[in-house]
């Protein structure tokens, strides 16, 4: 089955139209016809990408930016990043997804030829059926052409037919061909419709009379595959050959089988602003310039084959449909590349320099020459390994290599390593004095070559180690050395002076250095750009708008920096970094940045390598795979991104393209569909927003090209939207679209102004009236003012004499209470007693009320201390009624009953107190009054220290640290069952005393106290941890800590219980 090719007319000037929220872009001329195919780059995008099918039959580009391609899985819609299908499934204008032909007119309206579903047009964001005549909306559309009237020609499968505002018409004089399968359709400068057909030849329809024109043209097929019409030109692709026609009709040259000529069914053909002819078929491409053909190759063999169609967009990039293998972009180079494919099989390139006949190339593979675009390879030796080329002023070439210093002259003349004097054989730089001295930067230290002798000069003597990374001569005559983490050296002839990072050098790694106009010093680092001037030094970053901190090397071009940095190439005025460093300005407004979008042979250049400036104005920089050459006097300029306002979306409405937006009274939420043509990088493109009137400052847009807002307030407002290619830079035009928010009446000024007046009478009404209700309010108070004085006067006799009785009975309660302390003071133990067996202790006692519910016991009987800490039900004088029967019970257990066994003791002091405080009766009357405590027997004849415990734990500290022992679970009165309590046996827990350095012993006071910061107990968790902290430290000081930390945590907050602790150094 033949493949059905057609081609569109494209229109290469654009109409600029009055549409506000489009930037549109300059007329487009095309690829650069001077620079070899190969050059070109070239991107395919297949359903691996997004395409919904591979065959791809028509394309072309509508006036907001957008491209449009058909094929037989619909109609797509591209903006470099994103396909957005139109078919059947989504769209019912379209009854059936195959699309012949797209044509897109200076009205932004695009025209869809379909297969079996008539003529579809797309305007204002919609698609309706353009066919009036319901029988003719299920023909096939094969092509379509404008004349310059506005009306559209159609080649269907019903024949020619004219369309105009819905309407069509035939014409008997073409009844001739109405079954004969046609390809293409075009109209020329003078109105002559031409009609190809599949086989049946070619055809013009002039005025009234139709001709064939193919047998009196003589061409050599009657296959008619294009047709278009370009500077009055008539095109013609047939099975086999290309046809130029005179305005006229006549004959002007016919192509077949030309070298470089694609050679069957020439369906797609364009001529370019340069003049060059694009031809494609079943075979490839081929280009047409000055009277030469080229064909599109790689390694060998046709790129494209099965051609569709061929059109170019607004920024000069040329897009290839084909019928297997999707879409294709061919666009300029801002670089010319050489490596591999044109002959130079290097690998990694690490420096050149370009004289006025030649370049040389330095690699790892040894020394290039590259004459005109021959290149010739010099090698030598085992190491062939270059990093640094250099002209002497007597004409030398030297090459620094890693076998050393190399006098190069169509070979090695001379070569200075080790055994010349050298310290180490990697060179990485070289440099020239005003005395014709070399000098010579290795990975060892910095070396002199005077004379034929090589010598490490003793006034750099502190460079002897230092691994060099580069060296510039300035214009003074002052050696600028950078290292390789060490900072920068300035050799004046005299002294040797160091920067680093710390007197604003960008960082302590330097790569290569360069010389300004006005004489500033120029440092690449992997910090950012360091400026030397005034003996200052001065960095930028990225955060002053870099693209990257990493900067291998400055290369001075007239009036213009040009970096080399890690990720791409970029370049910016002198004056403008100057200005950006001394804060006199806020970006850099002629910073440009290139990279692989742009032509460069790799995503990022060689590292640490050195590019070089020719005589001729090219800038030939290091790739890992070869050279990329930039020629700075034929730069072509970039075309900014064009930006568009695709779609609005609010509650009631969808906008298409908008120039400005009102929502209505209401509206909710509005989503903002944006986007920006760059079909060069369309993937770098970044974009900032800001809504004017709501927004404080510039949002970076994260994720999909659309913006939402939600419950604007009524007023005015302008969104604002910008786009930048570079990170970082937003310098530009910036798109604008305004925004209404209506509001209901009760939202407007008038409304909130009548309803302030309004309310404003209210108040000073009600205050008015208040005022007056006060006045009389008054009066009335006065008068009883004067009738309750008097009674007041009765009741505060009497108050004060109520006052008086209970004052008296306070002071003989507090008496009594001072009195209890004493006595509860006098029962305690002397500490002295724990002194006399332990001077390295201390007890922290302070009691919440003035007598306490806590109590420390301490006894000495039969060479053995016992210590106690024991915590009473309550606080305050219940408390100290319970401390009272709890310390004369364990002084008549211990000393008159002789029970000096601790769970004994508890066990008898758990049945004594149960007795005294009669908590035997039945369980529905059982009081909960009893004390947790911890108690200790240290036997110092047997070396021993026995622990029991009722609830409270033994902390004690040994080689190992800080080691804690849990009393039982319960409390001495406690009673759960059994008349005394026989079910609650107490157990003992014995320690040799040797290995226990110190105890604690403590109520639970010091834990529970709330904090005046969060209101949170300290918890027993940090009452640990400040043990083990300060177990080191003499008793004293123990207490002291433990009392400082307390009081801080507490604070202003209220004791809650009383506090005792209680530490004994053994040990």
């Amino acid at each position: 089955m033949l493949i059905r090719i057609v081609y569109r007319l494209v229109i290469t000037s654009l109409s600029i139209l009055s549409f506000p929220m489009m930037v549109l872009a300059q007329p487009s001329m095309g690829l650069n016809p001077q620079s070899p195919i190969s050059q070109y780059l070239i991107r395919n995008w297949t359903t691996d990408n997004g395409l919904p099918r591979n065959n791809v039959l028509t394309g072309t580009q509508t006036t907001d930016g957008f491209l449009w391609f058909g094929g037989y899985a619909g109609l797509v819609r591209f903006d470099g990043v994103q396909f957005k299908t139109f078919n059947s499934q989504n769209e019912k204008a379209f009854t059936n997804d195959a699309i012949y032909e797209v044509y897109a007119d200076a009205e932004n309206r695009l025209w869809v030829g379909t297969q079996g579903n008539g003529l579809v047009v797309y305007e204002q964001g919609e698609f309706h059926q353009a066919l009036q005549d319901s029988t003719l909306r299920g023909i096939n559309i094969f092509a379509l052409s404008a004349d310059a009237e506005g009306n559209l020609w159609l080649a269907t499968s019903k024949g020619v037919l004219k369309y105009r505002d819905g309407s069509t018409t035939a014409f008997p004089e073409l009844a001739a061909i109405q079954d004969m399968t046609l390809s293409d359709i075009a109209v020329d400068a003078q109105g002559h419709v031409w009609i190809g057909t599949t086989g049946d030849g070619l055809y013009r329809f002039v005025g009234q009379a139709l001709e064939r024109m193919d047998d009196q043209l003589g061409l050599t097929s009657n296959a008619i595959y294009s047709i278009s019409i370009h500077d009055d030109n008539i095109l013609v692709g047939t099975l086999n050959s290309l046809a130029i026609l005179h305005p006229d009709g006549s004959l002007e040259a016919q192509y077949s089988n030309e070298p470089g000529q694609p050679s069957r069914s020439l369906g797609a053909t364009y001529l370019d602003g340069y003049g060059a002819l694009w031809v494609g078929g079943q075979d490839g491409i081929g280009r047409l310039a000055n009277g030469k053909w080229t064909p599109f190759l790689q390694d060998g063999a046709n790129l494209f084959n099965e051609v569709s169609d061929i059109f170019l967009d607004n920024q000069d990039n040329l897009w290839i449909s084909t019928y297997r293998d999707g879409i294709w972009q061919v666009s300029n180079s801002m670089f010319t590349n050489y490596s591999e494919p044109e002959g130079l099989t290097s690998g990694i390139v690490h420096t050149t320099l370009g004289e006025e006949d030649v370049t040389w190339i330095g690699t790892e593979s040894g020394l290039w020459e590259m004459r005109g675009e021959e290149f010739q390879r010099h090698t030598w030796g085992e190491d062939n390994l270059i990093r640094t080329l250099f002209r002497d002023s007597e004409d030398q070439l030297w090459l620094g290599t890693y076998g050393g210093l190399l006098q190069w002259d169509n070979g090695v003349v001379q070569q200075y390593g080790v055994a010349e004097g050298l310290n180490n054989d990697q060179v990485r730089d070289i440099e020239e004095d005003s005395l014709g001295r070399l000098w010579i930067a290795t990975r060892s230290g910095l070396y002199r070559l005077e004379a034929g002798v090589i010598s490490l000069p003793e006034e750099v003597q502190d460079l002897a180690s230092q691994y060099i990374l580069s060296l510039f001569m300035d214009s003074q005559q002052r050696l600028w050395i950078g290292t390789n983490g060490n900072g920068l050296y300035r050799w004046d002839g005299q002294d040797l002076v160091r920067y680093v990072r710390e007197d604003g050098l960008g960082n302590n790694f330097v790569f290569r250095i360069t010389e300004g106009p006005s004489g500033a010093i120029w440092i690449g680092t992997t910090g950012g750009l360091t400026r030397f001037q005034h003996e200052t030094l001065a960095t930028l970053t990225v955060d002053e708008g870099l693209p990257t901190n990493v900067l291998f090397q400055p290369i001075r071009a007239g009036d213009t920096l040009w970096a080399v940095g890690d990720a791409n190439l970029w370049s910016a005025r002198f004056t403008d970094l100057h200005a950006r460093l001394d804060s006199v300005a806020s970006d850099l407004p002629s910073l440009s940045v290139l990279d692989k979008f742009d032509g460069l042979l790799s995503e990022e250049p060689t590292s640490v390598s050195e590019s070089t400036l020719s005589p001729n104005g090219e800038i030939v920089f290091c790739m890992p795979k070869g050279i990329s050459a930039l020629d700075l006097a034929n730069q072509q300029n970039r075309k900014p991104p064009t930006m568009l306002m695709d779609l609005v979306v609010t509650d009631r409405e969808r906008l298409h393209q908008p120039q400005g937006i009102s929502l209505a009274k209401g509206n909710r939420q509005m989503t903002l569909y944006f986007t920006a043509f760059d079909y060069r990088a369309p993937d770098a493109l970044r974009f900032q927003h800001r809504l004017l009137g709501f927004d404080s400052e510039w949002k970076t847009v994260d994720g999909g090209r659309y913006v939402t807002y939600t419950n604007l307030s009524p007023g005015d407002y302008e969104f604002q939207l910008r786009v930048s290619r570079t990170p970082g830079q937003w310098a530009g035009e910036v798109f604008s679209l305004a925004v209404t928010q209506e509001a209901f009446f009760y939202q407007t000024r008038g409304f909130l102004l009548v309803i302030t007046i309004l309310f404003v009478g209210l108040v000073v009404g009600v205050a008015w009236g208040r005022t007056r209700l006060l006045s009389l309010r008054n009066k009335r108070l006065e008068q009883m003012v004067t009738e309750r004085t008097h009674q007041v006067e009765k009741q505060k006799e009497s108050i004060e004499r109520q006052a008086h009785k209970l004052k008296t009975s306070n002071e003989k309660i507090t008496s009594s209470i001072r009195y209890a302390r004493r006595i509860q003071d006098a029962l305690l133990p002397d500490s002295q007693l724990l002194q006399n067996w332990f001077p390295e202790s201390f007890i922290l006692y302070l009691p919440k009320d003035v007598v306490s519910g806590d109590f420390y016991w301490l006894v000495s009987d039969d060479n053995k201390l016992f210590v106690a800490a024991v915590d009473c039900t309550g606080h305050g004088v219940p408390g100290a009624f319970m401390s009272v029967l709890g310390h004369t019970l364990l002084s008549q257990i211990v000393t008159q009953q002789k029970v000096h066994q601790p769970s004994a003791i508890l066990q008898e002091l758990h049945k004594q107190t149960i007795l005294q405080l009669q908590q035997h009766e039945d369980a529905s009357n059982v009081r909960k009054d009893g004390m947790d405590l911890a108690l200790t027997v240290i036997d110092k004849t047997n070396g021993t220290l026995t622990y029991a415990g009722a609830k409270r734990p033994l902390v004690y500290m040994n080689q190992e640290g800080l080691q804690i022992i849990k009393g039982d679970r319960f409390s001495i009165g406690d009673r759960p069952r059994g008349e005394f309590g026989d079910d609650l046996p107490f157990q003992d827990h014995k320690l040799p005393l040797e290995e226990v350095k110190q105890i604690f012993l403590f109520s639970d006071g010091y834990a529970d106290q709330f904090s005046e910061k969060d209101n949170q107990k300290f918890m027993v968790r940090n009452l640990y941890q400040l043990l083990d902290k300060i177990a080191d430290l003499p008793a004293e000081e123990q207490k002291n800590k433990l009392h400082e930390t307390l009081m801080s945590w507490k604070g202003k907050n209220s004791q809650i219980d009383d506090v005792l602790l209680m530490g004994v150094t053994l040990n």
